[in-house]
């Protein structure tokens, strides 16, 4: 039973990095995003119209937020999906957990006891 505990921890840890990484990647690439506006509105009608070093410029500003989007998009479904791991584990744990309860005695039972609070059932 201790080992599946132990992998609900990792699961759990891994979902909180997976989610912390996609908020991070989120907003730098919010960020970057309202970077990119502010530098269209800077740059002048002529110089996007006829000058090849800006339209190479926007289109790697643009290339590279798209996939900044794109990875930060897949990290939060990844998080999501880890979200939905995690509480699948916890909540057949918890079963197995709670039938272990009704025949433990003593010191079994303040332990089981206190995993179920530790998975917040």
């Amino acid at each position: 039973m201790q080992a599946r505990l132990d992998d609900w921890r990792r699961l759990k840890k891994g979902h909180a990095q997976t989610r912390r990484g996609a908020m991070i990647l989120g907003i730098a690439t919010a960020l970057g995003w309202v970077l990119f506006l502010f530098k269209i509105a800077q740059t002048s009608e002529m110089a996007l119209r006829y000058s090849e070093a800006a339209q190479e410029d926007i289109g790697k500003w643009v290339l590279m937020l798209l996939v900044m989007t794109a990875v930060s998009i897949a990290l939060f479904v990844m998080a999501g999906l880890a979200k939905k791991r995690v509480a699948r584990a916890a909540n057949d744990l918890t079963t197995a957990l709670r039938q272990e309860l009704s025949g433990a005695e003593g010191g079994d039972r303040a332990r089981i006891e206190s995993q179920l609070r530790e998975l917040g059932a």
